[in-house]
């Protein structure tokens, strides 16, 4: 063999023992059944999956969410610039959370499209996108200001309500009046920087907050906010803190430099999961000083207008770490970490459209698409090799290393396959034989004017290189375009036949040449099976 035909054949071998490597992650995760998944270790089964080829939501199921954003907390001229803060943050929400090639995209004015690939839990997703995440921290009254401030919310939402029950408590003989002390059950005695308020109450607390627009009977100073933590009473029963606070907010989840799951901030809970926070430089000027003036007070962390906990200073805080603890599982302070470091939303967003692919419904996907593609790969095959013989045993030879080579770029780069991808395969498969059956007539044509094989050979390849370059070079010219201006499948599309076209020119141009030049090199054939 000519040393150049040497050098040729060992690129080939490289390039296909380097593809065999890249898509065996992909060949083994996707021959496992789900026992066989499970079996692996958790950080076995992470990096297979971060090394193979992904499927996309209409092959592996997953969410389809329709946001809109809340446009009446917002004043004219700030919607697009909240449109693009939303993508943003959802963006690295959805980064964070682990999803693999989401797809968020601006539909209209106000909408905002969302797929998640694989992802079926459909609270925790609705959950992680849906939060506004508006993190403040506020000091807690203390307990004579609460007393104060309750006792005169009361009064005030007496005075609103009595008209309404009047002759129910003439009827009663019921003098006094206290529809929010009578919710109550301990009162005047406070729980660590509130009251108890036992959980059949709690409803009947909202609707009367509703009924009478809390916020206007609070005084300017105060604000009146829920806890999230539940409590026991000691009877049994449990309760949630209605927390008096300064209606000032001394720090905002703007100084949050950084958020993250641990066990071990609760002291009186030392198993149990929260998040600490890391402030920036001006949140930790800010949180030293105010830990400093407030030691012994307590300061509430409130997360979109409710207490997740309230600490107390023991003592000046000068490193800027705080902590949020609560009834919280590891996944839902994990999610919440993300959603603090990702920021706040500048709007409310609220799901107009929801819809869940089944991974049923994608496994049927795949299996309908590996039968028609198997089905037609074979007639195709056998065409080629009915029509040109041993000729065509070399162009499915080389058709089989498009594949392989499109299959692993694809893995490489850490691609996701989708129907509209299955669609570019095709193409791709298409335009190689294609590429091969012009190779061959050209051989043919050499062939008949008398030439010998390795001259018609030469030939024919020399003939056909331009007319097969220009028909490829045109297409892909054509899924770059595609590619930088579509979205979401036609992209899916694009790159699959972008890859597919120049492993086609590789295979049909240079490989088959390379196994006719191999064979011709070692034997002088008289005639050419073609």
């Amino acid at each position: 063999m000519a040393r150049g035909l040497r050098w040729k054949f060992l690129i080939l071998i490289i390039l296909f023992l380097g593809a065999i490597y890249l898509i065996y992650p992909s060949l083994r995760l996707y021959s496992m059944d789900a026992g066989q998944l499970a079996a692996l270790s958790e950080e076995t089964r992470a990096s297979l999956k971060e090394k193979s080829l992904r499927l996309g939501l209409d092959l592996q199921g997953g969410m389809h969410l329709i946001l809109e954003l809340d446009r009446s907390q917002l004043k004219e001229g700030e919607v697009d610039d909240a449109m693009d803060r939303a993508m943003e943050i959802l963006s690295n929400r959805i980064d964070q959370f682990g999803v693999s090639e989401p797809i968020i995209q601006q539909q209209g004015d106000d909408r905002i499209v969302v797929q998640l690939p694989g992802l079926l839990d459909k609270e925790r997703a609705v959950q992680l996108i849906g939060q506004t995440a508006l993190l403040e921290f506020k000091l807690v009254k203390t307990e004579a200001e609460a007393i104060q401030v309750l006792e005169r919310v009361d009064r005030s939402v007496a005075r609103i309500l009595r008209p309404a029950v009047a002759d129910s408590l003439d009827t009663l003989g019921v003098k006094s009046f206290n529809p929010i002390l009578d919710l109550i059950p301990r009162y005047p005695q406070t729980f660590i920087g509130g009251v108890l308020i036992p959980d059949d109450s709690v409803d009947d607390l909202q609707r009367i907050f509703k009924e009478v627009n809390i916020d206007s009977l609070v005084p300017r100073d105060a604000m009146l906010s829920l806890g999230t933590e539940e409590f026991n009473l000691g009877d049994g029963s449990t309760g949630q803190i209605l927390y008096v606070l300064n209606k000032r907010t001394e720090l905002t989840g703007a100084v949050v430099k950084n958020a993250r799951m641990d066990v071990g901030l609760n002291q009186n809970a030392p198993n149990a999961p929260g998040v600490e926070l890391t402030l920036d430089r001006d949140g930790t000027r800010i949180f030293r000083r105010v830990s400093g003036a407030n030691v012994g007070k307590q300061l509430a962390i409130v997360l979109d207008g409710k207490v997740r906990s309230a600490p107390v200073f023991r003592e000046r805080i000068p490193n800027g770490v705080a902590s949020i603890t609560g009834s919280f599982t590891d996944e839902q302070a994990r999610d919440l970490a993300i959603i603090l470091r990702a920021g706040a939303l500048p709007a409310e967003v609220h799901i107009i459209e929801e819809r869940t692919v089944g991974p049923s419904l994608g496994r049927d996907s795949i299996r309908q698409g590996v039968q028609a593609g198997l089905l037609g790969g074979l007639l195709v095959v056998l065409f080629i090799i009915i029509y040109y013989r041993v000729s065509g045993i070399l162009a499915v030879m080389a058709l089989c290393l498009n594949l392989l080579f499109l299959f692993a770029v694809l893995a490489g780069l850490r691609g996701t396959l989708t129907l509209p991808g299955i669609a570019g395969i095709v193409l791709t498969i298409g335009m190689a034989v294609d590429a091969n059956v012009l190779v061959f007539e050209r051989i043919r044509e050499e062939l008949r004017t008398g030439k010998t094989v390795s001259q018609a050979v030469r030939s024919g390849y020399a003939r056909a290189l331009t007319t097969i370059l220009d028909a490829n070079l045109t297409t892909l010219i054509s899924a770059v375009v595609l590619f930088n201006f579509g979205t979401g499948p036609i992209k899916g599309f694009a790159i699959t036949l972008m890859i597919g076209i120049i492993a086609n020119v590789y295979t049909a141009v240079f490989v088959t040449r390379l196994f006719f030049d191999v064979v011709l090199s070692r034997r002088r054939l008289e005639n050419l099976s073609i």
